[in-house]
């Protein structure tokens, strides 16, 4: 799981009620020269990879490298699920390079109702292994 530190909280407190084993890389990932090589094994070895999309996602460095990294999987159907949290996020997958990157992808979005966050949640539960 990658951005945000709300939205990992959140999520993470929501996946691990269901028993869903995370790796989030901000929280476990150890500092130092091997930080990639970890978040590489770590998504080569996982069934789902959840990119949260969030105001200025494409401006961390880190974000950017663990994106380009997790589209590089093999195989890759399915395994990448995008969040959109912000409604900036929806702005940015209208252009490129995003519009293509989500293209034909899993894209899920929070919304701002509660009826909304219900389908959220019980669509990603359906996603995950």
């Amino acid at each position: 799981i990658y951005h945000n530190d709300r939205v990992i909280r959140k999520l993470k407190k929501r996946l691990e009620e269901k028993k869903q084993e995370l790796f989030i890389p901000v929280i476990h990932a150890t500092l130092g020269d091997d930080r990639a090589d970890q978040i590489v094994r770590s998504m080569e070895n996982s069934k789902r990879v959840i990119i949260i999309l969030s105001d200025k996602y494409d401006e961390n460095e880190w974000s950017v490298f663990e994106c380009q990294q997790a589209e590089m999987l093999n195989p890759n159907e399915g395994r990448i699920i995008f969040i959109k949290y912000h409604p900036e996020a929806e702005d940015m997958v209208q252009k490129e390079p995003w519009k293509s990157r989500v293209k034909d992808r899993k894209v899920l979005a929070i919304g701002e109702k509660s009826s909304e966050h219900q389908w959220f949640w019980d669509k990603l539960k359906y996603e995950l292994p």
